[in-house]
């Protein structure tokens, strides 16, 4: 129910309009151990090496009353991701593949939006989400508690000849979101991915790829925050209350 009956809006919207530049750094190394084995990894650094700061502005518009801009500064921490992997040839018409990751979502902990001309603004929270002593400037705080997660992969080709070849390939990718912290915007569950295809050169300076992927998510259950005897419901300590995704 976002409009009332005389067209006016009954519902509060927010946007949040914010970018930045910062750098990440990437280092691999591919080991041929023999004329058929090839074993490689990975390291992908976390964007900014570590918390990055986004500014721009917060669109805040509530009912029926005027809108309002402020400006904002938008932290958070996305994470590292380490990989390895192996090619293996038996002979040449055949190769085997296999990778395997793991991505440090453990330090997504929060999503933070402080006032951006308040120079000692901050977002010192505890592992919670609550303020502490420290905590200055905080416009709202989306709390996340990510976990890590890591994924298996593995594939085959196979060669009817130099210019047709059969393509497979079934992956896992493990959940970073919590019961606790799942919400509509990112949904996240348990995952198998399956593909199956081929390559097929047409000409000299023409190849033709064609690929099914399927993938298959786990189901899963997340229950409503649970209410006191007043009926109020578990949520999360300023700044960082929002409404329960759970239901």
């Amino acid at each position: 129910d976002l409009v009332g009956a005389g067209g006016a809006l009954v519902e509060g919207r927010s946007l949040v309009d914010v970018s930045g530049i910062t750098f990440s750094a990437a280092l691999g190394v591919i080991w041929e151990a023999t004329d058929k084995l090839r074993i490689g990894a990975s390291y992908q650094s976390q964007p900014g090496f570590g918390e990055t700061e986004q500014e721009g502005e917060l669109h805040f518009k509530f009912g029926n009353t005027p809108s309002d801009v402020s400006q904002i500064k938008f932290l958070q921490e996305l994470p590292d991701i380490t990989r390895i992997g192996a090619t293996f040839n038996p002979n040449n018409k055949l190769e085997l593949r296999f990778a395997a990751d793991y991505t440090r979502w453990s330090v997504f902990k929060n999503q933070c939006l402080v006032d951006a001309e308040n120079p000692n603004a901050n977002c010192a929270l505890d592992e919670n989400g609550g303020a502490t002593p420290d905590t200055e400037g905080v416009v709202v705080n989306i709390l996340r508690n990510w976990n890590d997660t890591y994924g298996v992969r593995g594939g085959v080709s196979y060669w009817l000849d130099p210019k047709k070849e059969l393509v497979a390939g079934l992956s896992y990718d493990s959940a970073a979101v919590p019961d606790e912290t799942i919400d509509p915007s990112l949904m996240d569950m348990d995952k198998f991915v399956a593909t199956l295809g081929g390559r097929f050169a047409l000409a000299a300076n023409i190849l033709l790829n064609v690929s099914y992927t399927h993938v298959l998510y786990l189901e899963r259950e997340v229950a409503v925050r649970e209410r006191d005897a007043m009926g109020v419901q578990d949520a999360p300590p300023a700044p960082s209350t929002v409404p329960d995704h759970g239901g």
